[in-house]
């Protein structure tokens, strides 16, 4: 819905323009779509204008100067008209252009002005994306959702027949103002609220449909009850229908929160035990479940795809002796080590598992034998010349051994891997330290 965020404002922005050509060219349609009824004010066009353009501009996670004094201005906008309808100071239209178009509609009773709906629906949304650039984003998405309750108003008024609901927001006003806290709410979508409704997961699609049902479902029953049956409502109904709204989304937005948060616990606790289930707990590397099922997938794909695949067995050397003269606790911090530098020397896309005991296995996709064994020796030298245990009190080097094979399409991996525990056998037969590559007898 982030995406979402610059249209609304460009849509926006757009209707404030189109509002203004209306007063430039004297189209009255332009700025007043309903013929006399509410028209959008010069400075009510200049706020959509402001406020979209800052929409524009607005970064996933920043919020550049050009919106904050965008902002800041619409909400001087908003203020200002607060206080010309408290106090009648005229400084609305005194900053206005477009006086004597004002005037005229004035003289023949279809005045143009900017109401208080509109003037609180711009604070309400400059102070959102101010929450916003303060990285309160539950804040700044409460305060849109409050802001929203100007055009919401708006349209159950023009819904209903009411215009004491809409009072002077004209229908561009209304359009304008509902794709602004749209595009303010959705402007964090990435956290908060807006998040829980724009995941896809359970949570989130339960709570869009539970919106979208829950706040249309009482404006479309008045409405039916006036247009089929013929009801007349009672004067009322609009404002429960706001009212119903209102309750609905704040009850759905606690609840998909709560249910977001318990849905989350659940799906990390199932990617943690899946996560235990391939992964050796000691090196934090893969375990043998992982070689048999992600290994073998990968095997078999860069086969199948014609690319070449090394598999590489390591075993630490004298491991025992290790375990029997310094104890298995400096044992473990040894194949931890090893496990570590193995990590070193390969990419991302390999697999690399701890195999049993000090035996380690590396599947390479992609990696033919000369290139593998290139590898494998650098490896070696690493762990003989650094002498890598020697932090942990081990006090005498610490080599390995590595075997070396191909993988072949009629060789599965199992069988590819014996043929590399062979080659590893032949390097302890040839004094240890050192890397050999299976060759057919």
């Amino acid at each position: 819905m982030l995406s979402l965020v610059v249209p609304f404002g460009a849509m926006s922005a757009a209707i404030g323009i189109f509002t203004l050509l209306g007063f430039v060219t004297g189209i009255e349609m332009l700025y007043r779509p309903i013929s006399g009824g509410p028209a959008t004010h010069p400075m009510t066009a200049t706020g959509l204008i402001l406020t979209g353009g800052a929409l524009i501009f607005i970064q996933p996670f920043r919020t550049p100067p050009q919106s904050l004094a965008c902002f800041a201005l619409a909400l001087f906008l908003g203020l200002l008209g607060l206080l010309d309808i408290r106090f009648h100071t005229g400084l609305i239209n005194f900053l206005s252009p477009f006086k004597s178009v004002i005037a005229q509609a004035d003289r023949e009773g279809t005045p143009i002005r900017m109401g208080w709906n509109t003037a609180l629906f711009f604070v309400l949304l400059s102070l959102s994306l101010f929450a916003r650039y303060l990285n309160r984003p539950l804040t700044s998405q409460i305060i849109a959702m409050s802001a929203a309750a100007s055009p919401l108003i708006a349209i159950v008024g023009y819904g209903y027949g009411y215009a004491s609901f809409y009072g002077q927001m004209s229908l561009l006003t209304v359009a304008g103002a509902s794709l602004l806290a749209l595009g303010a709410f959705f402007s964090t979508s990435r956290q908060g609220l807006a998040r829980v409704l724009t995941n896809p997961w359970r949570s989130g699609r339960l709570a869009r449909i539970q919106l979208a049902i829950l706040t249309i479902s009482p404006f479309l029953a008045g409405l039916g009850m006036e247009l089929v049956l013929h009801i007349r409502v009672y004067q009322g109904m609009p404002a429960l229908v706001i009212f119903l709204t209102l309750v609905n989304s704040l009850t759905i937005g606690l609840g998909a929160i709560a249910y977001d948060q318990s849905e989350r616990r659940a799906r990390l606790a199932d990617r943690l035990i899946r996560r235990a289930a391939i992964e050796d707990s000691l090196t934090k590397m893969g375990n043998r479940r992982k070689l048999e099922t992600e290994g073998r997938h990968i095997y078999e794909r860069a086969l199948a795809a014609n690319r070449a695949v090394s598999i590489l067995m390591i075993d630490i050397d004298h491991f025992k002796k290790i375990n029997d003269r310094f104890g298995h606790e400096r044992g473990d911090e040894v194949l931890r080590l090893i496990a570590s530098q193995i990590g070193k020397f390969f990419r991302i896309g390999d697999v690399l598992v701890r195999f049993g005991g000090e035996e380690f296995v590396a599947v390479l996709p992609g990696c033919d034998v000369p290139r593998a064994h290139g590898l494998a020796e650098k490896l070696r030298n690493s762990i003989a010349e650094h002498n890598l245990a020697w932090g942990i009190g081990i006090n005498e080097p610490v080599t390995v051994s590595i075997g070396i094979a191909a993988g072949r399409r009629d060789v599965p991996l199992m069988d590819a891997l014996d043929e590399a525990d062979q080659a590893l056998y032949a390097a302890k037969n040839n004094g240890r330290n050192r890397v050999e590559i299976f060759t057919a007898a």
